[in-house]
């Protein structure tokens, strides 16, 4: 499947852990996302998001994208979960003080 854009940020995984000292959670919030986390030469040029890249609805179009992706939505954010397998289209870098995400998201067909 052809990406239409791209999405990258940086973040901090945050655990949890439960009474025991074990793992409960290992995850990244996922930013309110704009336009400067998204490559928008790709954008502007994709069959499904192009029509929309310059006006005021692609931050949430992009948000939307994000989550069909595979973020998991915790009461108003989006988060990526570490315990469970990347879905497919998101790289997660750990090799830096920061966390390097990049989301690929597909185009229409």
């Amino acid at each position: 499947m052809r990406t239409a854009f791209t999405i990258e940020f940086r973040g901090k995984v945050v655990e949890n852990h439960y009474s025991d000292g074990s793992l409960a959670s290992r995850r990244i919030r996922v930013p309110k996302l704009e336009r400067r986390h998204a490559d928008m030469a790709a954008a502007r040029s994709s069959r499904k998001y192009g029509g929309y890249a310059n006006s005021d609805l692609f931050p949430s179009m992009m948000n939307r994208a994000a989550e069909s992706v595979g973020c998991k939505r915790i009461g108003d954010a989006l988060y990526i979960d570490l315990l469970q397998p990347l879905p497919v289209g998101v790289v997660v870098d750990e090799s830096g003080f920061l966390t390097a995400v990049r989301i690929e998201v597909p185009d229409a067909a």
